[in-house]
């Protein structure tokens, strides 16, 4: 009846958490876990820490529960617990306290240990020490550890026993009798009692029922002394309620004098009572005074060593604010650590980014921006000079648009977070297999297709064909390109590194946003399998003409880039790792893809352009000799008009073109312009005529491979074709030609 108004004759649970707080604002903690067990009050003390704890400004950053151990699930407890010490592992927490059961404390710590947060870096703080449980060992594939119970710290309230005080000396030898006798009459209050127990040293043997120091039996439990207490409090209590009344105990019997009781003569019995368990006082609202109170530490002797007291805390009745005072010749940290080497309560952040400011980036920022502009000013001369088709121009600034890919990476910001993170490289990548796909398919409808069903592609393929092509191909990859940057982007956040300890700025999204990743990546494969195909039906075709083999080697060096960057970016290990990987790859990879298709015809129209130079110089001297001393032996023979040059103030006539096939503008770009430089009004005849007269007569792939070929040496020979005649040599490279055909 009396049990509710004297539940509080120990310490609260809020005073240990106020004892453990105090310890955190003395060492500097801000950061820690609760572990609570799942059964009787640990929940409510657990939730109760949390709250405490975040009033004094001290994050609790995990609460889990402790499973309790079940026989049905494994044998083993470790297996059960694992789920749970994993994840406290995961927020590298070092500080934690346990608000649990006495006789989980050991199975804790057993877990934590094999866990990896238990040694010299951490601290547990528990609410009570270890007791003794008799299966702890059934429950675990290795001997259990008590050290690992070492300098295991909890809050006690008692100052006591006072193990020299005349009443407790007087109460002992009873207290003793009375142990006994109760063993032996009432065995069924006992259930933890094993009748069969040898070993003395062991919680469960009958002698040891009553004592916290087993085979000793020097220190009688805690709660029987406490009930002592109790019980010696309330006799007094009832006493004075008696004398008070003029009564007798049988008004206490029959209840007549219980109105009488109050709380203020119960805590006043308390409060004058001489303690065994060292409890003395209590505050008006029923709170123990104990000051100081105490922090234990374990020794590890046994699983029901109370250890030693290694520091005092006072805490004010009023404000519950306590004072932290440690004995620093006594406290001890695990593995021996010294006192003013205080553990940490959470490892600094360190965060993997890639800074601007550093070395490395603006390394790397300038080698891009080089890379960048080459690929820029290799497109232009291409295209403006004519070199090649504008295809290929268009695929040189698709390599350069890939260059701006490091600016994705640098800085917690970066670009607008991670929502531009994909769009350089699946933009640049896109044109640039577009155009390469153009290209090899343009080449093989002129060519392949001429003497097949599907001739009329021939016939009918025009420039603006080719450059939709290329604009459908890119298309398609920006479609769920920018479905993913409107619905699904991707979002910048700190990923843990378990291998690092620290965070790493991710790029990270959700299954939507790496669905449609995915679709641009298919599409992209696509294009390199269709410019693979392609290169090998045009493998026959002279490099010159069909440049399948290059074209071959620059999809394979785009699609190791695609591959190097994509798992790069799927890693977190490390984004400075990343950034210089995939900025490396790209900027290497984009030379050599611009070294196979867009330098061979600058280089080439280069040369030709020295050549040139040097040929007509060396002619002119020839010339101006010959001219002097045939005018000397002989008349001059008029040439006909059309490879004369015409004299410098009158304009040349114009010379009668034959008419034109549907194609020819597109060979000329495709063919002529690619292979022999730029059109000039004295060199675009021959090629003209010879593709044309390759057309008329319907020749095989050879055949027009040898009268391509033969275009080439008129070109670089049209001086000389001029002084001979260019009519004569070009028939009779074409009947050559036709007759190596036939």
């Amino acid at each position: 009846m009396l049990t509710p108004l004297f539940y509080r004759f120990v310490e609260m649970v809020s005073q240990d958490i106020m004892m453990m707080i105090a310890e955190f604002k003395y060492f500097g903690w801000q950061k820690t876990g609760v572990v609570y067990s799942a059964t009787g009050e640990w929940p409510a003390a657990a939730s109760l820490a949390s709250r405490l704890f975040g009033e004094n400004n001290i994050e609790v950053i995990a609460s889990v529960t402790l499973p309790k151990y079940s026989g049905e699930a494994s044998r083993l407890y470790f297996p059960q617990l694992k789920p749970t010490f994993e994840f406290l592992k995961s927020t590298r927490l070092r500080i934690f306290v346990g608000m649990i059961d006495p006789y989980n404390v050991i199975d804790t710590m057993m877990a934590a240990n094999r866990t990896g947060i238990y040694g010299r870096d951490y601290v547990w703080i528990m609410d009570f020490p270890s007791y003794f449980s008799d299966d702890v060992q059934d429950r675990w594939d290795t001997p259990i550890n008590l050290e690992l119970l070492w300098s295991l710290p909890y809050p006690w309230m008692t100052v006591g026993p006072f193990f020299g005080d005349p009443l407790f000396q007087a109460w002992l030898p009873r207290f003793l009798a009375f142990g006994a006798w109760s063993v032996a009459a009432e065995p069924t209050l006992y259930p933890l009692m094993d009748v069969t127990q040898t070993d003395t040293t062991q919680q469960n043997y009958p002698d040891n029922m009553f004592f916290d120091d087993p085979g000793t039996n020097q220190l009688p439990s805690y709660f029987a002394m406490v009930g002592y207490d109790v019980g010696r409090a309330l006799a007094r209590t009832f006493e004075q309620l008696i004398v008070d009344s003029n009564a007798d105990g049988r008004a206490l019997a029959n209840g007549s004098i219980l109105p009488a009781l109050t709380f203020d003569r119960i805590r006043n019995a308390f409060n004058i009572s001489r303690s065994i368990s060292g409890v003395a006082e209590f505050t008006t609202n029923g709170d123990p005074i104990a000051n100081p109170f105490q922090v234990w530490q374990l020794t590890g002797a046994n699983l029901n060593d109370f250890g030693t007291p290694t520091a005092n805390v006072t805490i004010d009745p009023v404000t519950y604010e306590g004072v932290f005072s440690p004995d620093p010749s006594k406290f001890i940290w695990p593995a021996k650590r010294a006192f003013d080497d205080v553990p940490i309560d959470f490892p600094p952040i360190q965060v993997d980014q890639v800074i601007a400011k550093s070395a490395s980036a603006i390394d790397l920022v300038v080698i891009s921006m080089v890379v960048m502009l080459l690929c820029v000013l290799s497109a232009g001369v291409t295209y403006l000079k004519r070199l090649a088709p504008s295809t290929v121009a268009i695929a040189g600034i698709g390599l350069a648009v890939m260059q701006a890919d490091v600016f994705t990476l640098i800085g917690r910001q970066r670009l607008l977070g991670c929502t531009l993170r994909p769009w350089p490289l699946v933009l640049g990548l896109a044109i640039v297999l577009s155009s390469i796909c153009a290209k090899s398919l343009h080449l093989y409808a002129l060519i392949g297709l001429r003497d097949t069903r599907l001739s009329f592609v021939t016939e009918t393929l025009r420039s603006e064909h080719i450059l939709a092509a290329v604009g459908i191909g890119i298309l398609v990859a920006l479609i769920p390109l920018a479905a993913l940057t409107a619905v699904a982007p991707l979002t910048l956040q700190e990923v843990f590194n378990e291998r690092t300890g620290g965070y790493s700025l991710a790029c990270v999204g959700t299954s939507t946003t790496f669905a449609l990743l995915s679709a641009t990546a298919v599409w992209l494969g696509l294009l390199v399998l269709a410019i693979a195909v392609l290169a090998f039906l045009n493998r026959r075709l002279p490099e010159k003409i069909g440049y399948a083999r290059r074209s071959s080697t620059a999809v394979a060096v785009i699609a190791l880039i695609a591959g190097v960057c994509g798992l790069q970016t799927m890693s977190v290990t490390s984004a400075q790792l990343q950034f210089q990987y995939e900025i490396v790859c790209v900027a290497a990879g984009s030379l050599i893809v611009c070294a196979l298709i867009l330098w061979p015809p600058i280089l080439k129209h280069i040369a030709m352009s020295q050549g040139k130079s040097k040929s007509g110089t060396q002619k002119s001297r020839k010339t101006n000799r010959g001219s002097r001393s045939s005018a000397r032996s002989r008349p001059s023979v008029a040439l006909p008009a059309i490879f004369i040059n015409p004299p410098t103030n009158e304009q040349p006539e114009p010379v009668s073109q034959p008419p034109s096939d549907p194609g020819t503008e597109v060979e000329r770009e495709s063919i002529v312009g690619e292979n022999f430089g730029p059109p000039s009004r004295t060199s675009v005849t021959a090629p003209m005529i010879a593709a044309k007269k390759c057309r008329r007569h319907k020749f095989d792939v050879s055949t027009i491979s040898v009268g391509l070929e033969f275009v080439a040496e008129a070109r670089q020979h049209t001086n000389h074709m001029m002084m001979r005649g260019a009519p004569a040599a070009m028939h009779r490279a074409l009947s050559h030609s036709s007759h190596r055909s036939r």
